[in-house]
């Protein structure tokens, strides 16, 4: 008996009209006609309309039913768990409900992924003990692979490798190809380094010949000195090419500058449908994946130009290690 599966598609739809009080009626008819497998999913949707209502108690109290009757079975009810304390700002309670469920659900890389993404405020070397952890448990996990490479494109952190992050994204996209936000990391990647790079590298060279020839002509430059001229040259640095980038944009969004095609083409073949970066992206259920790449363009321009100052000093950064 599926007829359970046509109550919650006419639930959501009456979500997406407005009418709560529908929903939550056909959401019941769901819960009433659907078997014992399927019982998990009703109670995640009604979860969700309550979350969407503004009532948290009443949702945290449908996911903790699910957890206590199919946490063992269904990894989605812990997942949904860590999202709503995501969304509510309670990071420790999120962490803890993820490192609950991968002692049951050990082999699932998107609760690793999440985990991943909880420790970022503990920094990245403590990101990079997860990320090993998780690749040791879930080695074909692309949300995983995806986190990786994330972490290799932070300007913030001291493993800022875009050769890595490349690496990663490779593995993600061959492993999991249905997660969507391993091919905008990708974009974001390329816009990295056919856009910025090829603008900031005379300017970072040109500080390294000055700086050279400094310390040759100063043999007692002393460390604070040259930590004053880097930061000096790499703030003049970033200004002028934030308006080079400003400059360049539109040509980068019409492909005369960066050519995603062979992107567009894979991501296509694909046909990615979920990740948060993915829906942030899309307009619409319906756009396809070129659309997303598209609209994606467009937001990741304006990000590489609003933050391409930290970009250039984790270069800066990188060129001195």
């Amino acid at each position: 008996n599926l007829s359970w599966k046509i109550w919650l598609a006419s639930g959501r739809t009456e979500v997406s009209c407005g009418n709560t009080k529908g929903a939550r009626d056909l959401f019941l008819r769901a819960y009433d006609s659907v078997s014992e497998k399927g019982r998990s999913t009703v109670l995640l949707e009604c979860a969700r309309l309550e979350e969407f209502c503004g009532d948290l108690a009443l949702s945290r109290s449908i996911l903790c039913k699910a957890r206590q009757q199919f946490g063992n079975s269904d990894w989605k009810v812990w997942l949904s768990s860590v999202n709503l304390e995501c969304r509510c700002g309670l990071r420790e309670r999120a962490i803890a409900f993820a490192q609950e469920a991968l002692n049951i659900h050990r082999g699932t890389g998107r609760l690793w992924a999440a985990l991943i993404q909880l420790r970022h405020d503990d920094g990245e070397l403590y990101q990079m003990k997860v990320l090993k952890c998780a690749l040791q448990a879930v080695p074909k996990s692309g949300e995983v692979w995806c986190e990786g490479a994330r972490i290799h494109l932070s300007p913030f952190s001291p493993t800022f490798d875009l050769q890595e992050a490349s690496r990663h994204l490779s593995f993600a996209a061959r492993f999991t190809p249905q997660y969507g936000d391993s091919f905008l990391e990708q974009l974001r990647l390329n816009m990295l380094d056919q856009w910025l790079i090829p603008l900031a590298t005379p300017f970072i060279n040109s500080m390294y010949d000055t700086f050279v020839s400094l310390c040759n002509s100063n043999n007692e430059m002393q460390i604070e000195d040259a930590y004053q001229f880097i930061a000096e040259h790499t703030k003049k640095a970033a200004d002028v090419m934030k308006t080079q980038l400003q400059e360049t944009k539109d040509p980068v969004i019409t492909r005369d500058v960066l050519d995603t095609s062979e992107l567009e083409l894979r991501c296509s073949s694909a046909d990615p449908n979920y990740g948060h970066l993915w829906f942030q992206c899309r307009d619409s259920a319906i756009d396809t994946a070129r659309e997303v790449i598209t609209q994606a363009k467009s937001v990741m321009a304006d990000f590489v130009v609003d933050y391409s100052y930290l970009y250039i000093a984790a270069m800066v950064r990188r060129a001195g290690v």
